[in-house]
């Protein structure tokens, strides 16, 4: 997520090269419908005049983000996400696939993992 590129965004979907391997194959992330709506709203935030030109999710100097600083930004957001769900009575958890905190309730086949938002 860190490198997407604006130029590797298309109609059919995401482009995915491998940043440490260029001899592997690119990888088309087709569409989803999630995906299409986050990118396009990741897309329509307005960057330092510097910023923003190349990467998708680029810092102020239109650099790719280090890791650690990727996870302090999620980091607040999903603590933000987690005010914002509590203060409109909604849980909010964080889940990630393959983590044993997750949830293993059977899925409809349409729905995709990732976070789920439940009144209470």
């Amino acid at each position: 997520m860190r490198g997407i590129t604006r130029h590797a965004i298309t109609d059919d979907g995401i482009v995915w090269t491998d940043g440490k391997d260029k001899s592997k194959a690119k990888v088309l992330i087709e569409w989803s419908g999630e995906l299409r709506p986050t990118v396009k709203e990741a897309l329509a935030v307005k960057c330092n005049k510097d910023a923003g030109s190349i990467l998708l999710f680029g810092n102020m100097t239109d650099q790719r983000y280090t890791m650690g600083g990727w996870k302090s930004i999620l980091h607040d957001l999903m603590t933000q996400c987690g005010a914002a769900a509590a203060k409109r009575r909604i849980e909010f958890r964080k889940r990630r696939p393959g983590h044993p905190g997750r949830d293993r309730s059977p899925r409809r086949k349409d729905e995709e993992p990732g976070l789920r938002w439940t009144k209470t």
